[in-house]
């Protein structure tokens, strides 16, 4: 999608900010009952909220210095965690109280809970049945073992997304030509992500699709 979709859909509207919450053994406990919530690098933030993340990045330059009102443990957090996956809700919502929580999150809870997978529909997500609208074929045979990456996308899927009036996030893609990985084309040869959205701009300007 072009910059002004992405603009109009998170920057022009009340639509909540998507993210990815780690099961809750891998949250960090601040003190007794009170969690860093872990989420995933990918987010999708609205306005209200990066303005947000931005002022409380201004307040606190250093960024562990966010936890730093809820726990005396934040070397802890340096030296043992990922920081930037627990910094983001922090500076958004504050730490997860377990005896009286502010948000909808389960706690204890095995499994992600939020927008997570590797292709979503954001517009009406279902965990279930990710692939869900219109005519865009589904990539379940193209998942590495695991189901952790995309080794291949083909090249109809990204121009049927493109031609989406919804909003859709793909990620986690390998992106090597050179070894068989990326976006595969009608004739079944291989290019890279970045060759196949250099075509697709391409193919944009030459049509109506946005």
């Amino acid at each position: 999608k072009p910059f002004s979709t992405i603009y109009d859909h998170y920057c022009l509207s009340d639509r909540p900010s998507k993210l990815c919450v780690a099961p809750t053994d891998q949250w960090f406990e601040l003190s007794s009952g009170l969690f860093a919530v872990k989420t995933h690098n990918w987010i999708a933030l609205n306005k209200s909220d990066a303005l947000n993340a931005v002022r409380t990045q201004k307040k606190y330059p250093k960024f562990v210095d966010v936890f730093a009102p809820y726990t005396k443990n934040v070397n802890l957090i340096q030296n043992g965690y990922s920081w930037e996956e627990l910094w983001f809700f922090t500076a958004l919502y504050g730490p997860f109280n377990k005896s009286s929580p502010s948000s909808n999150l389960v706690y204890p809870f095995k499994s992600e809970q939020g927008i997570c997978g590797l292709y979503a529909w954001w517009e009406d997500y279902l965990p279930e049945s990710p692939f869900l609208s219109e005519n865009i074929p589904k990539l379940t045979t193209y998942h590495t073992k695991g189901n952790q990456m995309l080794s291949l996308v083909p090249y109809n899927f990204l121009t049927a997304l493109k031609q989406s009036k919804n909003f859709h996030f793909i990620r986690k893609i390998r992106d090597d030509e050179h070894h068989g990985h990326g976006v595969i084309m009608a004739n079944g040869s291989t290019i890279s992500m970045y060759n196949a959205i250099l075509e697709l701009n391409i193919y944009r300007s030459n049509t109506s699709l946005h």
